[in-house]
């Protein structure tokens, strides 16, 4: 087995008790459900917010600009 190169970010959140490791794995790897009664444009921002890879996230001016936000401003 190879090492795991390891990040702050990734230490904070394996180090918190009561995290196990099937949590901490679907934290890392985006395994993300999101509920029937959740609607389409919120989903969207959901899903494009929380992409594993950052260059595929949207950008905090295509956040504000997303339409499920801009329905309630």
């Amino acid at each position: 087995m190879g090492t795991r190169e390891s990040s702050p970010d990734t230490e904070m959140v394996e180090n918190q008790p009561y995290l196990e490791k099937e949590g901490v794995n679907k934290i890392t790897e985006v395994d993300l459900w999101i509920p029937n009664h959740v609607s389409l444009d919120a989903s969207n921002l959901i899903q494009r917010s929380l992409c594993k890879n950052p260059e595929d996230r949207l950008t905090l001016s295509e956040v504000k600009n997303h339409r499920w936000i801009s329905r309630y401003q």
